[in-house]
């Protein structure tokens, strides 16, 4: 849910009027109303936003004073990395929420050694007559939690058609304009969307699988939000991993 930022103005100083007290937020909220900024405005107007930045707040600064001093940089450098993340939602509400629930997911499960870099890039061919051929790049952080399970701390996949679409295409994206979806999770065994290996992700319109296996080669599948139906079936041969 998208709010305007007058509409947030008003929600703020109602919530200051004597006998009541702003929400809880873990920061100053007044410089962002008067900046009239996202993500923070829409945090500090929002109840269960605020709670759960001050609930996540907490959690982090718990982990950074009872964390080894091996694990605090990479702590560190995730809540970097999720800020930035939580800023590309703007004034989108649901975003940010989502964005809340996973943080708080994953400072459940604190770091465990190194984290673990990996970029893979891949060429891929759409079905049909007059196939569209694309470039996939898909980059991912993780790491290893107390139990050895491997732990997703950031990823994305991004798709770019190399042709344009024909009159038929499902998926209609521009030629050479690059198509960026956050990998929520990690897939693989018996009980994953892949046998092998792969990412489930999403953007702000379609949620996306992407499937591999050991020999190099992989699928991606292409769904609207909220949809069942497949509009994109895409297979792809491994070009190199950095």
């Amino acid at each position: 849910m998208k709010v305007g930022v007058a509409e947030l103005l008003v929600l703020f100083v109602a919530s200051c009027l004597p006998g009541q007290s702003a929400w809880g937020a873990s920061f100053d909220c007044r410089p962002y109303f008067e900046a009239k900024a996202c993500p923070e405005t829409v945090i500090c107007a929002t109840p269960d936003l605020s709670q759960l930045d001050d609930v996540l707040a907490r959690r982090y600064g718990y982990l950074i004073k009872s964390s080894s001093a091996s694990v605090v940089p990479n702590l560190r450098e995730e809540q970097r990395l999720w800020i930035r993340q939580r800023q590309s939602c703007g004034c989108d509400a649901t975003c940010i929420s989502h964005l809340y629930a996973r943080r708080l997911d994953e400072l459940a499960k604190p770091l465990v050694g190194e984290v673990s870099h990996l970029v893979s890039h891949w060429t891929c061919t759409g079905e049909g007559a007059d196939p569209r051929r694309y470039a996939l790049k898909i980059t991912e952080d993780s790491y290893a939690d107390q139990q050895g399970n491997r732990i997703m701390r950031e990823g994305s996949i991004d798709l770019v058609a190399k042709n344009p679409p024909s009159e038929s295409e499902g998926f209609r994206i521009e030629r050479g304009v690059p198509q960026r979806f956050w990998i929520k999770r990690i897939e693989g065994g018996e009980e994953s969307a892949c046998a092998k290996y792969g990412w489930t992700a999403e953007s702000q319109d379609y949620d996306a699988v992407f499937c591999g296996a050991t020999q190099g080669v992989g699928s991606l599948e292409l769904r609207p939000k909220n949809s069942e139906l497949s509009v994109a079936h895409i297979e792809c041969d491994s070009a190199d991993v950095e």
